[in-house]
């Protein structure tokens, strides 16, 4: 997705929470598992939300839009849920959520942004991508392509995204880069911290982490992955390379067969380190 290829892009409204009130900041601070404190006005970070007892809630872009009001990003479709999570530990502050209108742009060059494009935190960052947020359509240079196409272009790296977490997972199953980018060990406390700290503490992989493969045969969504005809796993998010000849995918995977030799249908898959 970088050198001489033409810039592709795609853009596609997205509800976004907005949290606002004097106590904004704060909350936020209390209910997530990145330091937002270190961010300024229109700057933003990944972070985690958890269930109290330490399973996956979200993973989350959030955006400071100033000391009292904030935008959070997520999974498609599960923006009343994180509503309600939120609400869950809101008592006695002040501060309210809405859902609010934005255009989500997905580039695969980064580029100069003016007017009122923000750039939000991006995988992508790695091919030489750029995310960012408008309150407008965008109007790029460059070939606009579907929204569903570009939101799968981050498999291909391998690395995960929003929509690419179950709810209840351990959050050491999204790998040590997800963990990396999404949380702070020297915050305060917040929901769901202590089962965060201990695993990383333990440095082990979780029972079912999720893992990048690569094949030169066609993968599905679905498809099972196996270890001498024994189920080992399952293949969750598919992208095909731009020439055609190499599929990769995000999947779920047992800890014993990480290092084994896998198959989809007889065919050779291999594993890659999620980054």
């Amino acid at each position: 997705m970088t050198g001489d290829a033409p810039t592709l892009w795609a853009a596609q409204q997205r509800s976004c929470v907005r949290v606002v009130g004097a106590d904004a900041s704060a909350f936020l601070q209390s209910q997530l598992s990145q330091d937002l404190a270190v961010l300024h006005d229109a700057e933003s970070c990944w972070s985690l939300v958890l269930q109290p007892e330490g399973r996956m809630g979200y993973l989350i872009r959030v955006l400071r839009l100033a000391s009292d009001s904030w935008l959070l990003l997520g999974m498609q479709g599960c923006e009343d849920d994180l509503i309600a999570r939120l609400k869950r530990f809101s008592i006695r502050v002040k501060v309210t959520f809405e859902l609010e209108q934005r255009w989500h742009a997905i580039s695969t060059s980064s580029m100069s942004l003016s007017g009122d494009f923000t750039e939000i935190p991006s995988v992508l960052c790695q091919t030489g991508g750029q995310e960012f947020l408008a309150i407008s359509e965008p109007d790029l240079a460059g070939e606009r392509v579907a929204y569903e196409q570009a939101s799968a272009w981050h498999v291909l790296i391998p690395a995960l995204d929003d929509a690419d977490v179950v709810q209840d997972m351990v959050p050491t199953e999204l790998g040590a880069a997800t963990i990396a980018r999404a949380v702070s060990f020297t915050k305060g406390c917040y929901p769901g911290q202590e089962l965060v700290a201990r695993l990383d503490a333990r440095a082990a992989l979780p029972p079912q982490p999720m893992v990048g493969v690569e094949s030169r045969a066609p993968m599905s969504v679905g498809a099972s992955l196996e270890v001498d005809g024994n189920d080992v796993g399952g293949v969750l998010r598919v992208a095909q390379s731009a020439d055609g000849q190499v599929w990769r995918a995000l999947a779920s995977l047992k800890r014993s067969a990480v290092t084994s030799e896998l198959t989809i249908d007889r065919a050779v898959v291999v594993t890659i380190p999620l980054t």
